[in-house]
């Protein structure tokens, strides 16, 4: 573990080692000063050196101040063989954060620190946790969410350079740690060298888990136990009074006024079951048979059980007779006519004073339906699709009874229907459109698109404007086609525009020709040429 040293090293420009009087010192003096050495931080107060300042906060302007001035190198290592851990670190830096570096850098003038079996790691992490003002570095793993082992080791380091900030806060941080997570037993160990004032944590922990049934080999930790005496007493004061308090929680849970729902049900039934001056009723299964003491009572054929439906007989259907039910109901023409459901005599459910005398059971809730009747027998118990009596037409007399027949109308004659038919037809068609009118010639049969031959009156005069803007009548020209008529679906500029059917070419006198207008196709040009 980590040492500091107590003289100057005296070093060179180029090499990294240390000829320090501390190399000759054996690791097991070192670690036993270095055990006493928290104590003697605690309760000594240096008069040349002062404490680092209760607040960690450093303005970015009293920072950039820390990060200048000399700088100096951090040896780490066993103490015969040391190399440089940190290179060219801030003095004034490390002289502000650390009560050990302001000893040997400020006090004594030493150029550099030594720190005898220190980790490089450790000691990389904690310089760059004072670059960034006594916060988590950029780029490292935070203090929060290091191992208990990690801490431990960092919590070493700080010992040895009497570093007060970090060490607070990497004490709280195992505080938490240890109540939720086991160490391994090297960690118990470092934590009995550098940190005793959590060695009762530690042995908690270990407390919690003898208590619980095994989960895992304990023969390391007991081994540890063994050995160190003051451990094995931590765990035994421990696991007494942690079963002590978990008796008393215990008590206090099932006495609580408001426990569990669960535990309410059982506590109360049991208090019950103790207070109970009758003996518990016993299953039908446990009780004697009754049937030889109690006389059975019989049962009336119309009366029903309530206590044992399951063995309620069955109804016996019993069939109407023919002398008192089909009499009534085969004359359908009788006005006394049933409303009533004749029912069986074994129905229980049924009021018993609506019997009568031949045990009928009487319901005046339902209606009684009739048996269909047949149209061709007219007999009543089938249909007529189910009708066997198959009777001709010619055999089938008149009834002189019922009602006669429609007579049967003449059918009109063949002619006179088809007249009728036509007659109406005529007047239900629908009109007819009428034809055409063409507006050029006012007749019939076309539209003035396709009119053959427009009158004269339907030619308009045309003007037409030459190159220099000279307007010239063109009305004496010949057509060979008529106008457009208007179109509807079009604009009225575009239905009314005037249409040429030929060039007009226009002499200059040079002996050139030329036209005043647009060519359009269909047109032919002042060589003849159609375009």
């Amino acid at each position: 573990m980590p040492v500091a040293a107590h003289s100057e090293n005296k070093m060179g420009g180029t090499t990294n080692k240390t000829s320090s009087p501390t190399r000759e010192t054996r690791k097991d003096s070192a670690t036993g000063a270095v055990r006493g050495k928290e104590s003697q931080v605690a309760s000594e107060t240096s008069a040349t050196i002062k404490k680092p300042p209760t607040s960690p906060y450093l303005s970015p302007g009293q920072l950039a101040k820390l990060k200048s001035g000399p700088k100096v190198h951090i040896f780490i290592g066993p103490a015969d063989f040391q190399y440089v851990g940190v290179e060219g670190a801030y003095a004034n830096l490390l002289a502000h954060f650390s009560n050990y570096a302001k000893a040997k850098l400020v006090n004594e003038r030493a150029p550099g620190l030594s720190i005898i079996d220190g980790a490089k790691t450790a000691v990389v992490w904690i310089y760059k946790y004072m670059l960034a003002g006594g916060s988590d570095p950029d780029g490292l793993e935070k203090l929060d969410d290091l191992p208990i082992a990690d801490l431990v080791v960092m919590y070493s380091h700080c010992v040895v350079l009497e570093y007060q900030q970090l060490m607070d806060r990497i004490l709280a941080l195992l505080h938490e740690k240890l109540y939720h997570s086991l160490p391994d037993v090297s960690t118990i160990k470092n934590i009995a060298i550098f940190a005793p004032s959590i060695n009762k944590l530690a042995a908690k922990a270990v407390a919690r888990i003898l208590v619980q049934p095994l989960e895992f080999d304990y023969g390391p930790y007991m081994a540890h136990a063994t050995n160190d005496d003051d451990f094995s007493t931590a765990i035994g004061l421990a696991v007494q009074d942690m079963l002590k308090r978990r008796i008393v929680t215990g008590v206090e849970y099932y006495n609580s006024d408001r426990p569990n729902r669960y535990v309410t049900w059982s506590t109360q039934y049991y208090r019950k079951r103790a207070q109970r001056t009758s003996p518990p009723p016993e299953s039908k299964k446990t009780q004697p048979s009754t049937k030889d003491t109690q006389p059975v009572t019989p049962i009336a054929p119309t009366e029903g059980n309530k206590q044992k439906k399951s063995q309620k007989p069955k109804r016996a259907t019993k069939s109407l007779a023919p002398s008192k039910v089909d009499e009534t109901l085969k004359d359908d023409k009788s006005p006394h006519k049933p409303t009533t459901t004749l029912l069986d005599a074994g129905d229980s459910n049924s009021d018993p004073k609506a019997h009568v005398g031949d045990g009928t059971t009487i319901r005046p809730t339902q209606k009684y339906r009739k048996k269909p009747r047949c149209y061709t027998c007219k007999e009543r118990g089938h249909t007529q699709h189910h009708c066997t009596n198959h009777i001709s037409k010619d055999s089938v007399a008149q009834d002189t009874t019922t009602v006669p027949a429609t007579p049967i109308k003449k059918t009109p004659d063949e002619s006179t229907s088809k007249k009728l038919v036509d007659a109406i037809k005529e007047v239900t068609k629908k009109p007819v459109r009428p034809p055409p009118v063409c507006y050029a010639c006012n007749d019939e049969g076309h539209i003035a698109r396709n009119c053959p031959a427009p009158p004269a009156a339907y030619l308009q005069g045309a003007q037409t404007s030459n190159k220099n803007g000279v307007m010239e009548d063109i009305t004496s020209q010949a057509r060979t086609s008529a106008f457009h008529g208007r179109n509807k679906f079009y604009r009225r500029a575009k239905a009314e525009r005037v249409h040429y059917d030929s060039i007009v070419v226009v002499g200059n006198g040079e002996g050139l020709r030329t036209c005043d207008r647009e060519v359009r196709p269909g047109e032919y040009t002042r060589t003849g040429l159609p375009i």
